[in-house]
């Protein structure tokens, strides 16, 4: 979907949805987003809107993001603010693609401690 916000693809993540969509419109929205990158082309432009009041718990996982170029957004401030939980010591964010950007998520660990909360490899 082009967006005059990028002319790449535009998709669109909500852990509120009812069931999974294919994440083209906030109404049908991935449910995770590990979905939305799974789909992201490398160096097309694209975006993942994650939705307000989003929350993504991690557990003993990690969200790879393996797509360069990709920007992952945010949307909302304040207690709306979309969330990525990580539940366990070994949680993370890893990146292992050039060009990517993250903003506007709020991190919260829900342990005493994080090994490594977002892992740079690119």
């Amino acid at each position: 979907m082009y967006s005059a916000l990028t002319v790449g693809n535009v998709w669109y993540v909500n852990s509120g949805v009812s069931a999974s969509g294919n994440g083209l419109s906030p109404e049908g929205a991935f449910s995770t987003l590990a979905a939305a990158i799974a789909v992201a082309t490398a160096d097309n432009g694209d975006v993942i809107f994650i939705l307000p009041s989003h929350n993504e718990g991690l557990g003993n996982a990690q969200i790879t993001v393996s797509v360069a170029g990709l920007t992952i957004r945010g949307l909302k401030s304040g207690n709306k603010r979309p969330r990525i939980d990580f539940d366990h010591a070994n949680a993370s964010i890893d990146i292992t693609a050039n060009g990517v950007t993250i903003e506007g998520l709020d991190l919260l660990p829900s342990v005493t401690a994080v090994l490594v909360g977002i892992d740079v490899n690119a």
